[in-house]
């Protein structure tokens, strides 16, 4: 299984396992960190879905283009869904925050758990 397939599969977890621990405090936190954690991981899928889909091995520089772009549409997709979730969660942006927060930090376990 690649390693993006990975990191999606370890985010989602987190974000539903975070977002129900949240949930048993307060109903509202918990919607609060699962809105945060889809945050993250949409904005993770439309990176990788700009990177894969050029190949470095045809042409490096059409790969490296699809880099910087994935890259950009993922800032413009996390600053997009940020402002809608301001609407959406006044009173629990601290929720909203620590679960984006806790789904990002998976880039580093799902690094360390490919090592062979």
């Amino acid at each position: 299984m690649p390693i993006s397939v990975r990191l999606c599969a370890m985010q989602i977890v987190v974000c539903v396992l975070m977002a129900l621990l949240a949930s048993a405090i307060d109903l509202r936190a918990g919607v609060g960190v699962a809105a945060g954690g889809c945050i993250a991981i949409v904005a993770d899928i439309v990176f990788a879905m700009n990177v894969f889909a050029a190949s470095a091995k045809d042409n490096p520089r059409r790969a490296l283009r699809a880099f910087y772009a994935g890259e950009g549409f993922k800032i413009l997709t996390t600053v997009t869904c940020f402002l809608i979730a301001v609407n959406f969660f006044k009173e629990q942006w601290l929720m909203v925050m620590a679960g984006y927060i806790l789904v990002l930090l998976m880039h580093w376990p799902a690094l360390l758990f490919d090592l062979k």
